[in-house]
Order: C-alpha cells, then structure tokens, then sequence
C-alpha cells in the first residue's frame, strides 16, 4: 500500500549457467535455454545469435519457440557468446565455454531500457517516505519498518526477519513490510515462506509491481537450486516465473 516506494537500481540481468547430464550425439556441445521478458508483451519468435567470444562473427543462430525456450546442437566446444537483441530491451550477451558431451543451460531475464526494478535482498531505506507511512500505520510499525530496512542493508538478516515479523501483526495491511520479509526469507532460500509473503503484499496492494518481480525471481531461483531434478520439476518453475514477469506492469 506504499505507492510512493521506489527503489532506484540498475537494469537487473539474471543468468544461470547449470548443465544438463544429458549427452549431445557425437560428443559434440549443445546449448538449451530460455529467455524472460518482465513484461505483459506477448512471446514471439526472437533470433537468438551464437558470436565468436573475441568478436562480432556469427557462428550460428536460432529461434525460440513462443514459450521462450531455444535450442543450439553440434557445436564444437570453444568459448561463445550467447547474444539476444530485442528492440525496446537492454542487449543480453552471455559468455558460455562449451565442453564436448554437454548441454549448457543459459536462461535469461531480459529487461527493457530504461526500466527501474526490484532485485530482492536489496532496499534502500533513504527513499521511503515516512511521512506517508506514519499517516497509514501506527508510529511503532513504521519505526520497526526503517529498522529492519537498516538491518537488511547492513546483513544482519535476522534482526530485519525479527522486526519485520512483529510489523506484519502490528499492520497486517502493510503490504510492503510483507514484500520486504519475503525477500529476507527468499535470502535463506526459505522458498514457500518467502511466496507466501509476496503473494500477501500484492493481495494488499495490487497495483504493486515489486511482489511480482519478486516472485518471477524466487521462482527462478528455486528453478535453478533444483536442476539437478530435471526439467519436469524445474520447467514447472521456470513457467511460474515467466507468467509472474509477464503479469507485473510498468507503473
């Protein structure tokens, strides 16, 4: 319910590198990934450009699919660079060094220029507006807010899990005390604590895109600790998050 709240950072790029055990025919190296775009914009079929890594020269290239996902097979195993160009978006340049035998695995979050996001485990408490908090929450909730927003900037995550588990039952409507506990949370990798406190700020404030961004991210996140489980398990996340970036909204 804090509309006023804007976090001012850099354009985030969020890029995975796992590997796949699968083995590509005739030892050659192959590439399998997807690519994100935080927006409500519709999927197309994007090029997807494989460079030399020392230059400019296009080695091969491909399309993704209307999900996102795209694939590069028999390669020689060198070092490439990953290259997707979309016009309205920032360029995403992944280096990737190929091994005979494996798959790489690049998935990208792809953001639009000029665009102002939320990356989790980083608030700047400076750029809150007190005023506006204090006229919406008792003085005790905002106090412990600031601090835990301190706390948070200084590492100390469990003062800032502390503090901020006592606003949200002081305020129970303070949907960006419940975004920030999610992030705290999503640090621990406390992964269902921390959707659970998302999904609780954008309930409480629907116009608010930060619990989004911040769900497309925990999904992605949890997708990537469990690759080890395979693509049943893991495409399941990474649909979660695409569904979740394509729901929030530029304000």
């Amino acid at each position: 319910m804090l509309n006023k709240l804007l976090i001012a950072l850099p354009v985030l790029l969020l890029i995975s590198f796992p590997a796949y055990s699968q083995t590509p025919p005739n030892r050659t190296a192959a590439i399998d990934g997807s690519i994100i775009l935080p927006t409500n914009q519709p999927m197309e079929r994007y090029e997807i450009l494989l460079l030399s890594k020392d230059g400019e020269q296009v080695i091969s290239r491909t399309y993704t699919d209307l999900s996102g996902r795209y694939h590069f097979i028999n390669l020689t195993a060198d070092a490439v660079d990953v290259v997707v160009r979309i016009e309205g978006f920032d360029e995403a340049r992944v280096p990737v060094k190929l091994s005979p035998g494996r798959i790489a695995s690049v998935n990208m979050i792809l953001t639009e220029k000029a665009r102002t996001v939320v990356e989790p485990a980083t608030w700047d408490s400076s750029v809150v507006q007190v005023d506006e908090l204090s006229r919406k929450f008792p003085k005790k909730a905002v106090d412990d807010f600031q601090k835990a927003l301190d706390s948070k900037r200084k590492g100390d995550t469990a003062r800032s899990q502390e503090l901020l588990e006592g606003v949200v039952k002081i305020a129970p409507d303070f949907a960006d005390a419940f975004n920030l506990l999610g992030t705290v949370y999503q640090g621990m990798d406390r992964y269902r604590d921390a959707e659970k406190q998302y999904n609780m700020a954008r309930n409480l404030s629907p116009g608010s895109v930060a619990p989004l961004i911040n769900l497309g991210v925990l999904y992605l996140q949890e997708a990537e600790a469990n690759e080890k489980e395979g693509p049943f398990v893991t495409g399941v996340m990474y649909d979660d998050s695409l569904h979740s970036l394509q729901d929030a909204k530029p304000r």
